[in-house]
């Protein structure tokens, strides 16, 4: 019977061992839950206006220059063919919708 206590002990204090003791100055392991992300809201580029002194872009009906918001949408940069844009935090670039083909008639 003592042989087989002995044993027990021998194996448990060995078991005791292998495990590594915490480090009592270690902040606790924080679990950081992910937030799932909103889904883009989808954003229509209606129509873009470069001048001399002014860009503008009309962007689901509001008329924006660049470093103008609406809502949480901000305009970066207006470019010829396309705008720049931060929208909920993410950077987007928005394009216009491509023009219908048109024939002409002969």
């Amino acid at each position: 019977m003592k042989c087989l206590m002995t044993l027990f002990l021998l194996a448990t204090s060995a078991m005791t061992l292998a495990s590594p003791l915490p480090d009592p100055t270690r902040p606790p392991d924080m679990v950081i839950k992910a937030t799932a992300e909103q889904p883009l809201v989808e954003r229509e580029l209606e129509s873009i206006l470069l001048g001399d002194h002014r860009r503008i872009a009309v962007i689901d009906g509001v008329t924006l220059s660049e470093g103008e918001s609406s809502g949480d949408l901000r305009v970066i940069r207006i470019h010829p063919g396309h705008v720049d844009i931060v929208d909920g935090g993410r950077e987007r670039t928005l394009f216009p919708a491509p023009l219908p083909d048109v024939r002409t008639s002969q």
